[in-house]
């Protein structure tokens, strides 16, 4: 399984496509100040 990270996603959808592994879909929160978990 290919997990994209949040600046990733597009070399991980082609990275998926490639292998034919499966392309996770995580979710992203932030903090108040816009900081990324």
């Amino acid at each position: 399984m290919i997990v994209p990270g949040s600046s990733s996603q597009l070399l991980a959808a082609a990275l998926a496509e490639e292998t034919g592994r499966p392309l996770a879909t995580p979710t992203y929160d932030r903090f108040p100040d816009g900081e990324g978990l």
